[in-house]
C-alpha cells in the first residue's frame, strides 16, 4: 500500500512538472515576442524622430543658405553699381584724353597720343577698382 501511494505521488509530481515546464516555455515565448515588439516599436519611433530632426536641420540650413545668397546678391548689386560709376568715369576721362591727343596731333602733324593722358585715366580706374576689392 505504501508503494502505491508513492507511485501516485510520483505520477502527480511528474505531471505537475510537465505543466510548470509548459507554462514556463509559454511565458518565455510571450516574453520574447513582447521584447521583439518593443524593440521594433522603439526603432520605428527613433527613425521617425530622426527624420523630423533631419527635416528641421535641412530647413534651417536652407534658410541660412538663402540669407547668404541674399547677402551675396546685395554685394553683387553694390559692386555692379560701383563698376558702372567707374565705367562712366573712364568714359568721361577717355574723351578728354582723345581731345588732348587730337590737339597734339594737330600741332605736330603726327597722330601719336600723349603718354600722360591715357595712362592717367587708366591709373585712376585701376586705383579705384583696387579700392573696391579691398
Amino acid at each position: 500500500m505504501r508503494e502505491e501511494i508513492e507511485n501516485q505521488k510520483e505520477t502527480k509530481t511528474g505531471a505537475g512538472r510537465k505543466v510548470l515546464i509548459v507554462f514556463g516555455l509559454l511565458f518565455l515565448a510571450i516574453g520574447v515576442f513582447l521584447a521583439a515588439f518593443a524593440g521594433s516599436f522603439q526603432l520605428m519611433i527613433e527613425s521617425a524622430e530622426a527624420a523630423q530632426m533631419d527635416e528641421a536641420s535641412l530647413e534651417s540650413e536652407n534658410e541660412e543658405l538663402r540669407e547668404e545668397v541674399q547677402l551675396l546678391q546685395d554685394q553683387v548689386d553694390i559692386l555692379e553699381g560701383e563698376l558702372e560709376k567707374y565705367k562712366g568715369t573712364a568714359k568721361k576721362a577717355k574723351p578728354a584724353a582723345t581731345a588732348a591727343s587730337t590737339a597734339t596731333a594737330e600741332s605736330t602733324a603726327t597722330a601719336k597720343p600723349t603718354a600722360t593722358a591715357k595712362p592717367t585715366a587708366t591709373a585712376t580706374v585701376t586705383d579705384e577698382a583696387t579700392t573696391i576689392f579691398e
